[in-house]
């Protein structure tokens, strides 16, 4: 069950069942979750003698943001499977040979036994940094990390580790218990000594949108008077420069627009409206979050890969 459950799944979900299992049956639970489920559940143990007892443990995922459920639709629509014949997507297929980054997405269908795999890179909506079908309440998250679980596992996109096409975990204890059992099997395991700095650089852009970005979001709304939640981070634009202030602020648009754009999609019944109402404004963004020089080395590199990507296969 553990191995059938395991894998990234950015799909909606919420905890009344899994409290109420808790509570109904004896025993002691492992509560795996995104930090701010972490921080939801460590309260309520406070207030619920039960669950304190009854969930000792908590480990935390590292989180860039939460998906509405169009982001699944999305994926697979745009791979070929139309809306109503989805029945299942894996968002981590792994391929062999690649780096940890490069991986796929398997959709299965309703009306049909083979799968279709499709590589995230040939995605338009796969990309995380665009922030497409975001909850609007993960801009207003600061826990990158899952703070207050007892242990924190994620991606660690470092260099060194990103060509292992069987990823790699930044894994961050905060538990002395749980300490002591990887010290006692770290003969069985691959570790890898790291440090806080490390630690940061496998999440920077998330630490950079959460810290810099978030001071950003919360001055506008405190400058339209709108209600922000009350967070460590002050609404401030000091330090912040234009181009990043522009950065967040196309951020926000995408996202909101990601949903108006699907939207229209569905009713048009052809995800190349989705394309067409989106595409121009990524475009705008790549211009304004990343300089000309920079932009044209990546288009030279992913070049490149494609044609290597050509010459494998002949």
């Amino acid at each position: 069950e553990i191995k059938a459950g395991a894998k990234a799944k950015y799909y909606p979900i919420e905890l009344s069942e899994a409290i109420k299992q808790v509570r109904e049956h004896e025993g002691r639970y492992l509560f795996i979750g995104l930090p701010c489920f972490v921080k939801a559940v460590r309260l309520l143990r406070r207030e619920d003698p039960v669950l304190m007892k009854r969930i000792p443990y908590c480990i935390g995922l590292i989180c860039g943001h939460l998906k509405s459920d169009f982001f699944g639709q999305a994926e697979a629509w745009e791979s070929g499977v139309p809306l109503d014949k989805i029945a299942r997507v894996d968002f981590r297929h792994k391929t062999p040979g690649t780096r940890a980054s490069d991986y796929a997405i398997e959709v299965r269908r309703t009306d049909k036994d083979e799968p279709i795999v499709k590589r995230i890179a040939e995605l338009s909506t796969a990309n995380w940094g665009l922030g497409y079908f975001k909850y609007n309440a993960c801009d207003y998250c600061d826990d990158v990390l899952a703070e207050t679980a007892d242990a924190t596992f994620g991606d660690a996109w470092i260099p060194k580790y990103v060509s292992d096409d069987k990823g790699c975990n930044v894994i961050i204890i905060r538990n002395q218990a749980i300490q002591d059992l990887f010290d006692r099997y770290r003969n069985e395991l691959v570790l890898h000594d790291s440090d806080a700095a490390e630690v940061y650089q496998s999440q920077s852009s998330g630490f950079r949108h959460r810290r810099q970005g978030l001071a950003e979001r919360l001055y506008i709304h405190q400058q339209r008077g709108e209600w922000t939640p009350t967070k460590r981070i002050k609404p401030s634009l000091d330090g912040i420069p234009e181009r990043r202030q522009r950065v967040y602020a196309m951020r926000t648009t995408l996202k909101n627009e990601s949903f108006v754009a699907f939207r229209e999609a569905v009713k048009a019944g052809d995800f190349a409206v989705f394309n067409k109402h989106m595409k121009p404004l990524e475009r705008k963004y790549w211009r304004v979050s990343i300089p000309f020089k920079k932009r044209m080395m990546n288009l030279v590199r992913r070049v490149i890969n494609k044609l290597r990507r050509i010459i494998k296969k002949l």
